[in-house]
């Protein structure tokens, strides 16, 4: 993952919404680097708080179960998703997500 230091200046750079619209990039390669970026980020703060969205939860979930079309990103989405878990608020809006 990324030094405490990185996270914080991907943070104040506003990176994590530009990673996530990167996720959705017509370019394989320029999907799975964002997804696993973003993954990097946990277990920041602010980064927690995106993924607790449930708009954005919902994603991630969606990316997750396309390991048949991505696998590379769908593995990152999983990885994200299991290393947040451990935050009680992260699972419980992981298990009410629709």
């Amino acid at each position: 993952g990324f030094s405490d230091e990185t996270k914080n200046r991907v943070v104040a750079q506003k990176g994590i919404p530009t990673l996530s619209y990167a996720m959705f990039s017509e370019h394989e390669m320029v999907r799975q680097a964002a997804t696993e970026a973003l993954l990097n980020m946990i277990p920041h703060p602010t980064m927690m708080e995106y993924l607790k969205k449930e708009d954005n939860l919902k994603v991630w979930v969606a990316f997750a179960l396309d390991y048949e079309a991505n696998f590379a990103c769908a593995r990152a989405a999983v990885g994200c998703l299991a290393m947040a878990v451990p935050d009680p608020e992260f699972a419980d809006a992981l298990v009410a997500c629709p």
